[in-house]
C-alpha cells in the first residue's frame, strides 16, 4: 500500500544478523543523524539505539533478508531524494 512507503521505519540505519545452527536474529538498530555530522567533524564515535530484535528460524531470516535485498535492489524502500 502506498501508505506503507512513506511509513516504513525511517529511523532504520543499520541492520546485523546472526545465526546459529538454525536459530536466527536480526537486529535493527538507528542513530542520530545529527551525531553523525558531528562525528564526522570530531572523529568521535556514536552510539546506535536498538529498535528491534526478531528472534526466528534461519529460513525465516534468509526469506526476509532476501525481501529487504530485493525492495532495496528496486528502490522501493530507500529514499533516494536529497
Amino acid at each position: 500500500p502506498a501508505l506503507l512507503r512513506t511509513s516504513y521505519l525511517p529511523t532504520v540505519n543499520y541492520l546485523n544478523w546472526h545465526r546459529v545452527g538454525d536459530m536466527a536474529e536480526i537486529r535493527v538498530f538507528t542513530f542520530s543523524m545529527t551525531d553523525l555530522f558531528y562525528a564526522s567533524k570530531s572523529g568521535d564515535k556514536i552510539s546506535v539505539q536498538p529498535v528491534a530484535l526478531l528472534r526466528c528460524s534461519l529460513e525465516t531470516q534468509v526469506q526476509l533478508l532476501f525481501k529487504i535485498v530485493k525492495r532495496v535492489r528496486d528502490n522501493e524502500i530507500l529514499d533516494t531524494e536529497t
